[in-house]
């Protein structure tokens, strides 16, 4: 990707300030998204939260953030998404390049990160030291061209600072000569410091890379349970467009329907419907929020996602069982989009899921009518299905069930259309 053009954008940047200005906003400074594993501005060595790096290893996508004003915008604003430009709908063809069911670890079944059961999981030894670090290897079926998608699943019901072994700081390393992901020379492709996430993918350049390691450099979050990992994978970009990932963001329903410990039927659905395609999909579920909730977690999980991530939206259950404000919802909803859209990525949003709550159809028509004005992409109606579909819901009649679980995860797949025909 060609550098920007540094006059233009020093003509352009105080005009793009006023106009935010204009709108209420306060704006962190801006720059185009990194080219993958290259910092921005060139020569920077800053995290997304303003970390230092070492010198020389560069960091993964930062998103430039634009901060939301302290107020909530006005019931049905979208004015500053139509200022914002829009971010690629279109995804780009990956590929999964790991070898499944082979992998070499510093300690722990190793297999069970890289077997394609969601259920098991890579357990290390305790973390002892900075000259003992935790890796996991990853062997590739063959040399990368140019850029891949390494993505892991930890495990909670909440995607912000839980406490049940997040990876904080790690890195990313390639290697074209290792044989057994011990030997051979290795690079750093990518760093993250103090990540705050459960589920997390970061893209990086990695030109004739035949190993992929990530090594986790301090002690995991958590002191009671042992840290682990759910399934990791490699993805290798085969054509143009946004990087294919997928964060839907929701309460505890979206923790249960969007589990990486159940199948994940949303990427098989789009590899079934869309050949090609392989989406990476993070659940950002979090037990307990209500539609005000949003924004606090997206400032948070934003900047470590990819440009032109899609970012789904799945509120208002919690709002109604406890007689939220149906403005206040539609606020809530209206700036958590707003954020979306001023990060770069596309938001989607669901209409929230029935269920013998008597106010549930007044916040489903504020879902889908945050939706109208701000002419996003159609989201899935949970509400219509599962009102259609009591059966796949669990005995409390609010989350899914096993087949409830496949059906909103299909449902989200399909809602895709825009991103994949």
């Amino acid at each position: 990707m060609p550098e920007p053009n540094t006059a233009l954008r020093q003509r352009l940047l105080p005009a793009v300030v006023f106009a935010l200005a204009l709108a209420g906003c306060a704006i962190a400074p801006l720059g185009p998204p990194a080219a993958a594993g290259r910092p921005w501005p060139p020569g920077s060595s800053a995290t997304p939260g303003g970390r230092p790096l070492a010198p020389d290893v560069p960091q993964a996508f930062p998103a430039p953030m634009i901060a939301l004003p302290g107020a909530a915008p006005a019931a049905g604003r979208n004015a500053m998404a139509r200022e914002v430009p829009a971010a690629p709908r279109t995804a780009a063809t990956w590929r999964i390049a790991h070898v499944r069911g082979r992998a070499s670890a510093s300690s722990g079944p190793a297999i069970a990160a890289v077997d394609g059961d969601p259920k098991t999981e890579w357990n290390p030894r305790a973390f002892i030291g900075p000259g003992s670090p935790q890796w996991l290897a990853l062997p590739l079926d063959g040399p990368v061209d140019e850029e891949i998608a390494v993505s892991w699943h930890g495990h909670a019901l909440h995607y912000v600072n839980y406490d049940s072994g997040r990876p904080r700081t790690y890195e990313i390393q390639v290697s074209a000569d290792s044989t057994d992901g011990l030997d051979g020379t290795w690079r750093t492709a990518s760093r993250v410091e103090d990540n705050q996430v459960r589920s997390r993918v970061d893209v990086v350049r990695a030109p004739g890379a035949r190993w992929v390691k990530l090594v986790f450099l301090t002690k995991w979050s958590g002191v009671e349970r042992e840290p682990f990992l759910r399934e990791v994978m490699v993805h290798e970009r085969t054509g143009a467009g946004a990087p294919d990932a997928w964060l839907v963001m929701g309460d505890s329903t979206t923790s249960v329907g969007m589990d990486p410990a159940e199948p994940d039927t949303f990427a098989a659905t789009v590899a079934a419907r869309w050949p090609g395609h392989h989406p990476v999909v993070m659940s950002g579920g979090t037990g307990g929020d209500t539609s005000a909730e949003a924004v606090a977690r997206l400032r948070v999980g934003l900047p470590t996602l990819p440009p032109g991530t899609v970012v789904g939206l799945c509120y208002g259950s919690n709002d109604a069982r406890r007689g939220v404000d149906l403005q206040a919802c539609r606020r809530g909803l209206q700036a958590a989009v707003d954020l979306i859209r001023g990060a770069g990525h596309v938001p989607v949003v669901a209409t929230l899921p029935w269920s013998l709550n008597g106010q549930i159809e007044d916040y489903a028509r504020i879902c889908q009518e945050v939706g109208r004005a701000n002419q996003l992409p159609p989201g899935p109606d949970f509400h219509a299905y599962f009102r259609a579909h009591p059966e796949e819901l669990a005995a409390d009649r609010v989350h899914p069930n096993a087949k409830g679980i496949a059906s909103m995860q299909r449902l989200w797949a399909e809602a895709g259309a825009f991103r994949y025909d």
